[in-house]
């Protein structure tokens, strides 16, 4: 790759892991492969995929998406959403070609997890529940959203955070690439918030079953470690509580001199509803108007209360103000289009072993 200047985005340093657990065989796949001291070699394209549950090969379909992505996006320097769409329909149709010369008689399906770094932009794509996190100062500040069958629950507030970690079903995915009788849309997202040390971490669930999200900013705000001890403790975490595969990939990013502000640099590239918590921030919003306007209304609407010019009506400490600037603001976001946000205070319970604090 050409040398970085100061208002480009590269990559600091890049590790991996990739580990078959207390499962049978692996059906994890990574690109690129970890050199043993486990540093990725150059590249400009990551990819974590996740071989579905409950179907043949998921192995073989999990290997054939990251070797897939890797050969044709990790030197091209732009990518197009276009390309990823391209290259997952080619997934489908060579999924579908595998199952037809082995005439095997359940489908496979992987998930995926990937992320090219521009130099001026990223793009990040996903399908079902391998995530892709961007952590800055210790916090969560974007987390792709799950396509499963609890989260979609849980949009719906029929289940709970606490609910959704223990659910039989919590494993089953609405979205994977699989064969072309059933194609999947990629969600991808593309964004220029970039900062100086951001860790960009892409894993498959094996890593979100052992650790909770407070758990993991906890791992890498950790002051105390570079990017390759924080992915070991990671690791060291999973081989005593995960029951799966568990993969991960940690990249630490150098941002541009002056970083481009999410809201003004990000787009989507998915047909899906706004994320849960912009939804909830609107609905909360338009009640908060709706209450302010009947207060005003029944107010105003009485001969007593009427406010003269010489005894002007207060807004209680800015409160009115402010309600209506929060509220604008609110119902901005359902056009701001991004991987969704959430932070340390949403995640879900801490984690049962939590790490002592850097110094």
């Amino acid at each position: 790759m050409p040398e970085r200047t100061e208002d480009q985005i590269s990559i600091k340093s890049a590790w991996g892991l990739c580990e078959q657990g207390q499962r049978g065989n692996n059906e994890d796949a990574l690109f690129p492969m970890p050199t043993a001291q486990g540093g990725l070699p150059e590249s400009r394209v990551f990819v974590v995929c996740d071989g579905v549950g409950g179907m043949e090969k998921g192995e073989v379909a999990s290997q054939l998406v990251t070797d897939l992505m890797g050969s044709r996006l990790g030197n091209r320097e732009t990518v197009d959403p276009s390309d990823i769409e391209g290259l997952v329909a080619e997934a489908e149709d060579r999924i579908t070609q595998f199952i037809e010369e082995h005439a095997l008689e359940q489908e496979m399906a992987t998930t995926l997890a990937m992320v090219h770094i521009g130099t001026d932009a990223l793009t990040v794509a996903h399908l079902g529940d391998s995530r892709v996190y961007q952590f800055r100062d210790n916090r969560i500040l974007k987390v792709t959203r799950d396509h499963s069958f609890v989260n979609d629950l849980l949009d719906q507030n029929v289940l709970t955070e606490e609910e959704v970690r223990v659910h039989p079903k919590r494993n089953v995915v609405t979205r994977s690439i699989s064969t072309n009788a059933h194609r999947h849309e990629a969600e991808i997202a593309q964004h220029a918030d970039i900062a100086e040390g951001d860790l960009l971490l892409l894993c498959s669930d094996g890593i979100t079953e052992s650790i909770s999200d407070i758990g993991l900013a906890e791992i890498l705000g950790n002051r105390a470690w570079n990017a390759d001890r924080k992915l070991q403790e990671i690791g060291s975490r999973c081989q005593r509580q995960s029951r799966d595969n568990y993969t991960a990939i940690l990249l630490e990013l150098h941002g541009p001199a002056r970083p481009t502000s999410a809201s003004a640099s990000e787009t989507s590239h998915d047909g899906g509803h706004p994320p849960r918590r912009v939804r909830m921030a609107a609905a909360g919003a338009l009640m908060g108007l709706i209450v302010i306007l009947t207060l005003w209304t029944a107010f105003s609407g009485s001969p007593e209360a009427q406010p003269t010019p010489s005894d002007p009506l207060p807004a209680p400490d800015g409160a009115a103000i402010s309600a209506s600037e929060d509220n604008r603001k609110a119902l901005e976001e359902l056009s701001t289009i991004e991987f969704p946000v959430q932070t340390p205070d949403s995640a879900g319970p801490a984690d049962p072993d939590p790490l002592p604090p850097g110094p």
